[in-house]
């Protein structure tokens, strides 16, 4: 729902007429972290850990200088993205328990 076209990027801004449209920032999660991506600042925070780690990927590609402390503008602002964009997940069901996998597999 938050998705930006590619197509300037794949056809170029002399056919679509306008350059790439960028997000301010991206956010994902998983099981076992969550993490915001703003420019060259990665912040990451380890489900296990209570707090979130912060890198320059311009000179930290590998992600072994935790720079939280020494730049906590930075680490708050996307501590504030994170907050924003986080949703808690919400538990469905998929597949109508009655039915099972039998009619999705063949015998």
């Amino acid at each position: 729902t938050d998705g930006i076209s590619i197509v300037p990027t794949l056809l170029g801004p002399g056919v679509t007429g306008r350059e790439q449209e960028q997000h301010d920032y991206l956010y994902w999660e998983d099981p076992k972290s969550a993490a915001v991506r703003m420019g060259s600042w990665k912040a990451i925070k380890p489900r296990k850990d209570s707090g979130f780690e912060l890198y320059d990927l311009s000179n930290d590609i590998q992600e072994q200088n935790n720079v939280a402390q020494q730049h906590p503008d930075v680490l708050s602002k996307m501590m504030a993205f994170a907050k924003r964009a986080h949703t808690p997940p919400r538990h469905g069901k998929v597949l109508d328990e009655s039915v099972g996998f039998k009619g999705h597999m063949k015998d």
